[in-house]
């Protein structure tokens, strides 16, 4: 959907979103549905947060800053067809990754190449050999010193599940109840100094696919380690993406 449709044609501080955009009758038989109605509401949203910061209306907003404005949409897990992660703030690009284990086509470099869903051509997943005693883990070695302030993981919730949303008790009772196998539930995060671990952030009973594990002050690491314990189901582990932030 075009950014321009989220802007009215003749107020200058106005944005819209949902089915008061601006379409034709044919463009609003795709926009009009509830999904893509929430994810336009999260775009318009953060452009109108972004535009006030900038001291910009929304239309020279996004004239002029809609690249960082996509950026920041996928950072917070709003998935675009064909853009990838490029934030020069991400120090996770830069890092080299491994794994205790891995299945092939699902390998641990793949949660830094930009994507955070699976596509036609790649998995875009990490995802363990199994679960051992002591948990999977995901190392990143940084390219620099650094102190890390915020980690964000972006997990597997099966989004390429059937689902059918009817008022039919017959559809109803086939739909999946309760959290997605694939979600990591229990696991820790380490932050390595010298090869030694100076910090650790546990997270217990997770059951959500975007964590955003924001640190009380920041530490000085060179590497940070993912360590699964347990999935909500899953034999093996499963992670799209990890960003890390100073």
């Amino acid at each position: 959907i075009p950014y321009g449709c989220y802007c009215s044609g003749r107020i200058e501080n106005l944005m819209m979103a949902g089915r008061n955009i601006s379409a034709s009758k044919l463009a609003m038989g795709a926009t009009r549905v509830m999904g893509t109605c929430a994810v336009g509401g999260e775009a318009a949203g953060t452009a109108a947060a972004m535009a006030v910061k900038a001291r910009l209306s929304p239309r020279a907003f996004g004239e002029t800053h809609i690249q960082a404005l996509r950026q920041e949409l996928l950072k917070n897990d709003c998935y675009i067809i064909g853009a990838k992660n490029e934030d020069i703030k991400d120090l996770a690009r830069t890092a080299r990754v491994y794994a205790s284990s891995e299945q092939p086509g699902y390998e641990a470099a793949l949660v830094i190449n930009g994507v955070s869903r699976s596509t036609v051509t790649a998995s875009n997943l990490w995802r363990s050999d199994g679960i051992s005693g002591s948990g999977e883990t995901l190392l990143l070695h940084l390219a620099a010193d650094s102190d890390i302030r915020e980690v964000r993981l972006t997990l597997d919730p099966d989004l390429s599940e059937e689902r059918a949303i009817s008022i039919s008790k017959a559809f109803m009772d086939k739909e999946p109840k309760g959290v997605a196998a694939e979600l990591l539930r229990d696991y820790e995060i380490r932050f390595i100094f010298r090869g030694t671990v100076v910090d650790t952030m546990p997270v217990w009973g997770n059951y959500q696919r975007l964590n955003v594990i924001r640190l009380p002050q920041a530490v000085r690491c060179d590497a940070v380690e993912l360590c699964v314990f347990a999935t909500n189901g899953a034999p093996d582990a499963h992670v799209f993406e990890i960003r890390l932030y100073e």
